[in-house]
């Protein structure tokens, strides 16, 4: 477990804002004014099994964000108590060890960016691997965002700020992959030949 404090300055960001006269979103570069984050994480590895493995990672942190309104030029906070969640889970299957899957989980609590809200988001996420040919092959699958829940729904609701985006990411996907490995990849073992002097 540990504890940590960051405070950082003029952090270069993209901020959204709502143009009332145009009825327009415009996509701003601007420098935050803060960035101040601090909290508490937990990390836990163990074996459970001769074949399952798990990772979590539990994280409990302040964010505050401050940023410059646009129209009046007032420095503004944004800021929230947030948290989030890795879980791996790493198994190895088959009587030779040549199955690998790997179950992984991740959810972020609502959190803030500049002049954002963003609520919570999840992604699960699912990986097959097999080794083939004396493990010089290695077929792979993998499901990303199983469910669909990892696009970012933000919101800004300040001042004159009266808005929100939602992001469509191609979050869910889907990969296959091949791998061989040319060559010689044994290793000789020189022990005789150093006990017996140089071999002609």
């Amino acid at each position: 477990m540990e504890v940590y404090y960051f405070h950082r300055k003029n952090d270069f960001f993209e901020q959204i804002v709502q143009d009332n006269e145009s009825n327009l979103l415009r996509f701003l570069s601007v420098n935050l004014e803060s960035n101040i984050t601090y909290g508490a994480e937990f990390r836990w590895n163990k074996s459970l099994t001769t074949f399952w493995d798990t990772y979590l990672l539990l994280s409990y942190y302040y964010k505050e964000n401050g940023f410059r309104d646009i129209d009046t030029g007032a420095i503004l906070d944004n800021s929230i108590w947030t948290s989030n969640v890795r879980f791996n889970n790493y198994f190895t299957l088959l009587e030779d060890r040549s199955l690998y899957a790997d179950v992984l989980f991740r959810y972020s609590a609502p959190t803030v960016f500049g002049n954002s809200r963003r609520e919570s988001t999840s992604q699960l996420v699912l990986s097959f691997s097999k080794s083939l040919l004396k493990r010089r092959a290695t077929v792979s699958l993998s499901v990303e965002d199983i469910f669909n829940d990892g696009n970012y729904f933000s919101t800004r609701n300040y001042l004159s700020q009266d808005n929100s985006t939602f992001s469509r990411r191609e979050t869910r996907l889907f990969y296959v992959g091949f791998r061989y490995k040319f060559g010689n990849n044994r290793i000789r073992d020189n022990r005789e030949t150093e006990k017996h002097g140089r071999r002609r």
